[in-house]
């Protein structure tokens, strides 16, 4: 019973380094859709490729280390439901203004109309819960995990990116400071971001807060059980560390006074929520959890979210919406 409780204190600490990390470094899908468009370069998308390193790179040493937490975990199958629920999603995202980690991070901020949101993406959830047996009732299968110590490949895999880690770390530690005050840096945020992420894994399992919402409508609509308290106390310890961030950084301000634009949020939290049930799982999800665990349904669904965010947000350029503009460079990225 200590040793459980301990195991959570950890694990809750890791889920706020994480949200603290995920605010203070304003990462978010949309703005990364934003920054190709704007500025034709890729910081941001490049930042989450090296939070899925760092994340292989904890499960790796686990699995081997400790192989009785089960740090590797199974996949999905690819199907043409997860495409469409990753499009779906994406569709959801740009209207939104936010994607998963984004709308935590804006209403740690004091913008409550991400309520919205989360409360349509828990009512998209339940809905499609409810309705999708009767359009696929057959559901994807899940596959066993890919990092077997004994295969070759995968000691070979760890080595690589031991290396790759050791290298990353000191390029970090000589070139620290160069973000100036206030700002952590993304390959800072991606270290801190993939690392709580590959322990939160082992020892929480599929931890994210979007499969914390779809394990909450499966139980509101009688088809799954409930999530654990465990799971809601990791969302809670992620939602206060983006609080502290915009707190300590002196960001945060409460927006509470409905606006005809909170329609937008209603709305695309209702697609938000209907692609992470068909997906199954939001961007998080598939950053954090399927694609470090080389489920074949993660990087695939996550192309399709990324391309339902992107057609949106080309819709709004040829109607003459002005977005905004997604600067990165220096390793830190500015909204203009």
């Amino acid at each position: 019973m200590i040793l459980d409780i301990a195991l959570l204190i950890v694990t809750m600490l890791f889920a706020g380094i994480l949200g603290f990390a995920a605010h203070r470094s304003s990462i978010c899908n949309v703005k990364a859709v934003v920054e190709i468009m704007t500025t034709r370069r890729a910081y941001l998308f490049a930042s989450f490729g090296k939070s899925v390193l760092w994340s292989i790179v904890v499960t790796l040493a686990l699995l081997f280390l400790l192989p009785s937490t089960g740090a590797a975990g199974g996949g999905l199958s690819l199907s043409a439901l997860s495409l469409f629920g990753g499009f779906v999603c994406g569709l959801g995202m740009a209207i939104n203004g936010s994607c998963a980690f984004a709308t935590l991070s804006r209403l740690a901020e004091g913008d409550a109309r991400m309520l919205v949101t989360l409360i349509t993406l828990i009512a998209g959830a339940v809905g499609t819960t409810i309705a999708l047996p009767y359009f696929n009732p057959t559901p994807p299968d899940s596959l066993p995990t890919p990092y077997d110590p004994s295969q070759g490949w995968v000691s070979i895999l760890l080595i690589v990116l031991g290396l790759w880690a050791v290298w990353e770390l000191v390029r970090l530690a000589r070139t620290r400071g160069k973000a100036g005050p206030g700002v952590l840096r993304l390959s800072i945020a991606a270290l801190l971001i993939g690392v709580a992420n590959g322990f939160l894994f082992a020892f929480s399992g599929n931890w994210p807060y979007t499969a914390t919402l779809i394990g909450g409508a499966r139980n509101l609509a009688s088809v799954g059980p409930a999530p654990s308290i465990a799971l809601w106390s990791l969302f809670g310890a992620l939602l206060f560390g983006m609080i502290v961030s915009a707190i300590q950084r002196g960001s945060f301000r409460l927006r509470a006074r409905p606006r005809l634009s909170w329609l937008r949020n209603l709305f695309g939290g209702g697609l938000i929520g209907a692609g992470v049930v068909m997906i199954p799982g939001g961007n998080d999800v598939l950053l954090l959890h399927g694609i470090p665990n080389l489920s074949p349904h993660a990087a695939p669904a996550y192309v399709a979210m990324v391309l339902g965010i992107a057609t949106v947000l080309i819709c709004l350029h040829v109607s003459g919406r002005r977005s905004t503009s997604v600067d990165c460079g220096g390793d830190i990225c500015r909204t203009v």
